[in-house]
């Protein structure tokens, strides 16, 4: 699965805080919740090249998820992935056995250049202006 973001909006892409994927159902049933894909990423720009960003392979009793009754919920943070124009899911589970409820994705607008050197400047100049009334 395939996920294209609007970069229509945000030319720059997107910086990816985190991604929640959850699996199962509140009936408790623990023999549909396993989780296994791929999470990868692609940038503006960055023609075939895609990013892997996380190799998830959770049972409902492993460790490195959350259990609640019959879901699992595993969270990917720290990402590191900035400029993102693209998301790939390679799952690896049988359809049958794991049930996805719900993976969330959570990021921002990566920055324009000009704007992270205007916040730069702006920093120096307020420590310069606190650093002459001392």
């Amino acid at each position: 699965m395939t996920v294209v973001l609007d970069t229509s909006v945000n030319p720059l892409g997107y910086d990816i805080g985190s991604i929640v994927s959850l699996t199962g159902g509140a009936d408790n049933e623990t023999d549909r919740v396993s989780q296994g894909y791929d999470a990868e990423y692609h940038v503006v720009g960055g023609g075939d090249t895609w990013t892997t960003l996380a190799n998830v392979a959770q049972t409902f009793t492993g460790t490195g998820g959350e259990v609640y009754g019959g879901e699992l919920k595993v969270t990917i943070t720290d990402t590191g992935a900035t400029g993102v124009d693209q998301l790939r899911f390679t799952f690896h589970n049988n359809p049958d056995i794991s049930i996805y409820r719900e993976i969330d994705v959570q990021g921002t607008p990566t920055p324009e250049p000009a704007t992270m050197a205007l916040l730069a400047v702006g920093g120096i100049a307020a420590l310069l202006r606190r650093k002459r009334r001392a």
